[in-house]
């Protein structure tokens, strides 16, 4: 994936979700990998020497749970590799058990 296919690919995403920061899928060397993005080389603001045609895209696990971010390099991604990933409300918790 280049660099300008990324930068098309999250406006899609953030424009659906309405977010600078979306909620992703990327499929990446067999791993399937769920977060939201934190940063990506990309994006015009990012500080990324525009005559360089790598770049990274750094996703944070979603949750509460503390864990490592994952750091992506984005000429490794393949084309189609980024999605959309909405959270449904309704697996985000298990169903109470009764207490009695």
């Amino acid at each position: 994936m280049t660099l300008d296919e990324c930068r098309g690919v999250l406006a899609g995403i953030r424009r659906r979700q309405g977010t600078r920061w979306p909620v992703v899928r990327v499929d990446a060397d067999g791993s399937v990998l769920r977060g939201r993005v934190i940063h990506a080389d990309s994006d015009p603001d990012s500080g990324h020497d525009p005559l360089s045609p790598f770049g990274t895209i750094t996703i944070a696990p979603l949750g509460l749970a503390s864990a490592n971010e994952t750091i992506l390099q984005i000429a490794a991604l393949a084309l189609g590799s980024i999605s959309d990933h909405q959270v449904d409300p309704a697996d985000r918790y298990a169903p109470l058990a009764a207490t009695r």
